[in-house]
């Protein structure tokens, strides 16, 4: 009896030890959730995001008159399939610079207040000519935090792509925390020019996988992953046993 007794205690001390570090877990991160776009638009204007470069080639040279044409769609740049998708878009020059642009619009609305927030845009560029080395691309992207009123490009963008293709890379931004979402907007933007033999074609292709807001919930919001699923552990989440059950002694 006095053996039975001990064990009942051993075991009611580690469930109660346990399920405080259960809890603990719990407490230790906030949950992220994902909002994106829910809405495109060509944006054929002469407010692009070449930093004032769209009428040059990549060294800088002069280029015949810029031509804007409306972007092409892309809605699996922003679907809930996240990178695992993409749209892939086109543009090709031969006597002048083309430049295409597409806005992203009309944010998926925060579930409560954030205490940290990050935009994150996964875009690729590549760049063919049908003469080798006659011809420049370049991809941008930028956010506006105030409806289109300013822009700003993203930090690690390049403005030109030469030789090497642009891999697929995420580009990030943090913002403020207390960020509108309906305020925000993405502008990705795709050009070719020429820049050695006016009789070569260029083709800038660019590929959008994702873009996406990243919002830490502040407060007292939790994951709703319950606090015996966080307990770390190598196995599956368990139930633990009604504090105070044993199995009897054989």
């Amino acid at each position: 009896m006095r053996k039975l007794l001990s064990l009942l205690l051993i075991f009611v001390f580690l469930s109660i030890l346990s399920a405080g570090q259960a809890l603990q877990a719990g407490r230790g991160g906030r949950p992220v959730e994902i909002k994106r776009p829910t809405a495109e638009a060509a944006d054929s204007t002469s407010g692009d995001c070449s930093g004032g470069k769209a009428g040059l080639d990549g060294l800088g040279h002069s280029q015949p008159a810029t031509t804007y044409l409306s972007g092409s769609t892309m809605p699996n740049f922003y679907d809930s399939s996240g990178e695992s998708t993409y749209s892939s878009v086109t543009v090709s020059a031969l006597t002048s610079t083309r430049w295409k642009q597409q806005k992203f619009t009309t944010w998926q609305s925060a579930s409560g207040p954030y205490s940290a927030l990050v935009l994150r845009v996964v875009l690729a560029c590549s760049n063919s000519s049908s003469r080798t080395g006659s011809g420049n691309g370049m991809c941008s992207a930028q956010y506006s935090t105030n409806a289109g009123s300013t822009w700003t490009t993203l930090p690690g963008l390049p403005e030109y792509v030469f030789g090497p293709d642009l891999s697929q890379t995420t580009y990030s931004a943090t913002l403020s925390a207390s960020q509108n979402l309906s305020q925000l907007q993405v502008r990705a933007c795709y050009a070719a020019s020429l820049a050695f033999d006016s009789s070569a074609t260029t083709t800038t292709t660019l590929q959008g996988y994702d873009i996406r807001t990243e919002g830490t919930l502040a407060g007292g919001a939790r994951s709703t992953v319950t606090p015996i699923e966080q307990y770390p552990g190598t196995g599956p989440p368990h139930t633990r046993p009604a504090l105070g059950t044993v199995s009897p002694i054989m």
